[in-house]
């Protein structure tokens, strides 16, 4: 049964009426729900309810003396307490039950736990969202958080919810800002309103006009160079395609930005995907590019997150592999690693690095921000830039990965249930 509704800040008495029932022959354990009988009892939330055992201790003449504990918010258990009639004597009668005294105690109503909101671009049912999803539910369990993330194509709709979290007293708001123009007046209103910002993802050149304070994102420009570096360790020669899944996300426009300046192979064109595209529609949309003779001949493809593009990319270089006669060889910011073929010899003829996307440190870590901001000390328009946080990319061991099946089913196996936590914030 729930706790009646309430808002208090002190605890309340109540006393606790148990009724037991007891056998004369050993110690008896029983775990029981509270029951409360006052006027606020219509009224339930939706916590867990609190439990009490009971416990019986005999004694050498064959009587046996009853307590109740209550169970603590860490599992521990309470001091005993102690009914002034508490004694089950050895000669009680058969088959009757026998109401010990009541006992009172001070319950705690549970802490009320701040707000926070996570507001987010992008596909929902894209690998690097549900992962960055499931890892920011993973910090929320971990620190007791209570977060509401969700997640919209539409600026307009990451507004709305802006604006409903502000109107439900959300005590801090994350948001990314590849909508920039439109969701930055609904964060320096939730400012105004009392909620802390940050943001996080996309967008940090325009955070400090949003109000944030702190900026959680992988280092796009570090991202593109690092690409740009591995073909030319790999001594790639040629046009290289930059594939950019979401054409109003700047940070992907950064990306293959500084991987045009770095690649020393040839030129680098930029190829743009419908929002939201399937792996079957990108791999349609690069092979007509592949074969298209009015165009630079791409020798190479680099795709900046998004699962369905790169797989995309590897269906399109496999099938248009002998009408192209030559191997198109592709590079990935971001990996699924349950993506088909991922072991495959075709996987290895055309794959050549995936590198770190930061999906689970942003997820975790702006979760963890949340709770930070509401404890910082420092009041939030005393902040006039925000503190941008830039998580450094690294290289996979493709070799690592792929001569080690049976770590890469362990591995796959906790990112599934990561998966399925980060799908808890929309089911």
């Amino acid at each position: 049964m729930h706790l009646p509704q309430r808002s208090l800040v002190t605890p309340t008495r109540r006393r606790l009426g148990v009724l037991l029932a007891f056998v004369a022959t050993a110690v008896l354990t029983v775990v029981i729900t509270l029951t409360f009988s006052d006027q606020a009892s219509s009224e339930h939330d939706d916590r867990d309810p609190p439990t009490v055992r009971v416990s019986a201790l005999p004694h050498e003449s064959g009587n046996l003396s009853v307590a109740v504990q209550l169970q603590q918010a860490n599992g521990e258990w309470g001091e005993r307490l102690l009914p002034r009639y508490r004694v089950v004597p050895v000669d009680a009668e058969p088959e009757r039950w026998l109401p010990s005294s009541g006992v009172e105690t001070e319950l705690s109503e549970p802490e009320e736990r701040p707000l926070f909101c996570i507001v987010a671009h992008g596909d929902r049912n894209d690998y690097f969202w549900r992962l960055l999803r499931g890892y920011s539910r993973q910090a929320a369990l971990d620190n007791n958080l209570d977060v509401r993330f969700s997640q919209s194509t539409s600026g307009a709709e990451q507004v709305a919810e802006i604006e409903r979290c502000s109107a439900d007293g959300a005590a801090v708001i994350a948001a990314t800002l590849v909508a920039h123009e439109i969701v930055t007046p609904a964060l320096v209103a939730a400012k105004e309103a009392g909620a802390r910002i940050i943001t996080f993802n996309s967008g940090y050149e325009h955070s400090i006009l949003s109000g944030s304070e702190l900026h959680i994102t992988l280092d796009d420009a570090a991202a593109g160079r690092l690409a740009a570096e591995e073909f030319n360790q790999h001594e790639a020669t040629g046009a290289m395609g930059c594939v950019i899944h979401e054409r109003s996300n700047v940070s992907l426009e950064t990306r293959c930005d500084a991987f045009d300046d770095a690649y020393s192979g040839g030129e680098v064109v930029r190829i743009y995907l419908d929002e939201g595209a399937s792996a079957d529609q990108v791999e349609a949309t690069i092979r007509a590019r592949l074969s298209d003779p009015e165009e630079p001949a791409l020798e190479g493809l680099l795709t900046l997150s998004g699962s369905a593009s790169l797989q995309g990319a590897l269906q399109a270089v496999i099938a248009a592999r002998e009408e192209l006669d030559r191997d198109v060889k592709v590079g990935s910011i971001g990996v699924n690693l349950s993506i088909p073929g991922l072991l495959t010899d075709d996987f290895r003829r055309h794959v050549l690095f995936h590198i770190d996307a930061a999906a689970e440190v942003q997820g975790y870590l702006v979760t963890a921000a949340l709770h930070m901001s509401y404890s910082y000390t420092t009041t939030a328009r005393f902040i006039l830039r925000p503190l941008i946080l830039n998580a450094t990319p690294f290289v996979y061991s493709l070799e690592a990965i792929q001569g080690n099946p049976d770590r890469l089913a362990e591995i796959q196996a906790g990112l599934d249930a990561r998966l399925a936590l980060g799908d808890e914030y929309v089911d």
